[in-house]
């Protein structure tokens, strides 16, 4: 008796955790949300900036959750930028500005262009994006040259809220501070030799 019920919790429980079958991506103006099979769902946008050699840099932004855990996940990838984390990365919405300093708050995972957002500034960040226009970002290349870059917000709280309802989680809190699910830090010694097959990830 007591299996029966339990089994029929289980059930019951079944469709919280699981992803909507509905479309597996849809754009919302300046963002593209999209869910992988295994449950994990990703908003992200794009943007491109002129480099000292004349040759465009592109950058991602990407906010996603996996399907059964509770934070969202914030990186910004930076093809072809050496950013020099040993000095702060300014991220701004409007007049509101987070820092990220140190691989506490900000560092790459899984590969060595993609930095992830922690900590209580990711917290912070995630809280501004939703209601602001552009998430501009600064930060210090290995040359000592200052670059930064632009993204646009428009669309980002209905690629949220898809995302959202793709994993009924519809009225979840928003909230963003551990380092990404099943990732290893890129920049340390062995780090992708651990686990090779993050660094095949979009």
């Amino acid at each position: 008796m007591r299996a029966l019920v339990f089994f029929s919790l289980v059930l019951l429980a079944g469709p919280a955790l699981a992803v909507d079958t509905g479309p597996a991506s849809q754009d919302f103006k300046r963002w593209h949300a999209a869910c992988r099979p295994d449950g994990y769902c990703l908003a992200s946008t794009g943007a491109q900036a002129g480099g000292a050699d004349g040759a465009e840099w592109r950058y991602a932004l990407n906010i996603g959750r996996p399907a059964r855990q509770t934070y969202w996940e914030i990186s910004i990838r930076l093809t072809r930028a050496e950013a020099d984390l040993t000095r702060d990365v300014v991220a701004s919405v409007g007049r509101d500005r987070v820092t990220f300093s140190g691989p506490d708050q900000i560092a790459p995972y899984g590969n060595i262009d993609r930095f992830y957002l922690l900590g209580s500034g990711a917290q912070a960040l995630l809280d501004k994006l939703v209601h602001g226009a552009s998430l501009d970002i600064g930060f210090t290349d290995r040359s000592g040259a200052p670059v930064s870059t632009s993204f646009s917000l428009a669309g980002l709280s209905g690629a949220l809220i898809w995302i959202d309802t793709r994993q009924h989680r519809l009225g979840s809190e928003r909230v963003a501070e551990p380092p990404p699910y099943g990732l290893v830090r890129a920049d340390l010694p062995g780090g992708l030799w651990m686990a090779p097959a993050i660094a095949a990830q979009p």
